[in-house]
């Protein structure tokens, strides 16, 4: 059914960009017996209308996308950054975020953006710890970098992941061959 919206033009200007209404908010306004237009009709008529976009993309913003780099570079996770962004006034949504991130060529580099905290238990934390940092510091407190060199591993831990990673292998072999 094709809706007639002739003299509509300006109360759903007024309703949709400068109220800052939703189109479920109009529809419901506009909603009449015999007169019942789908939000797709109402897109559609906007388009037409020629309405500005409420969605502003953020993939523009240069400013952002700087943002983000420095946050990426100081390996906050996405959670982290999103707090971070929002409360420097950015609006912006985990998934434009990711977006932003892959467009430019930022992973993530530990987690997944939980914010997950590990405590390190290390024989050098007591060392930490008498030089005056706690020993519950974690990688992203440090700006993701250890702040001592890696402990080499000891001959067996090496032994043990290199039969794990043997057995892993050829589990996976198999799989394949089935």
């Amino acid at each position: 059914m094709v809706y007639d919206f002739t003299g509509m033009r300006d109360e759903c200007y007024s309703m949709y960009i400068t109220q800052n209404k939703t189109l479920d908010e109009i529809q419901e306004h506009f909603r009449r017996d015999d007169w019942n237009p789908s939000k797709r009709a109402y897109q559609s008529r906007f388009k037409e209308w020629d309405f500005p976009q409420k969605h502003v993309r953020q993939h523009n913003d240069q400013g952002l996308q700087e943002r983000i780099r420095q946050l990426w570079q100081k390996n906050y996770t996405n959670n982290q950054m999103l707090e971070i962004l929002r409360g420097e006034g950015y609006e912006v949504k985990q998934r434009e975020l990711s977006k932003l991130r892959v467009k430019d060529g930022l992973m993530l580099r530990a987690g997944t953006g939980t914010g997950i905290k590990r405590k390190r238990t290390s024989p050098d934390d007591e060392d930490r710890e008498e030089g005056g940092q706690s020993g519950n510091e974690t990688e992203a407190d440090s700006g993701g970098l250890p702040t001592s060199p890696v402990p080499a591993l000891s001959f067996e831990i090496v032994v043990k992941r290199q039969a794990r990673q043997a057995k892993l292998m050829a589990e996976s072999a198999e799989r394949l061959r089935l």
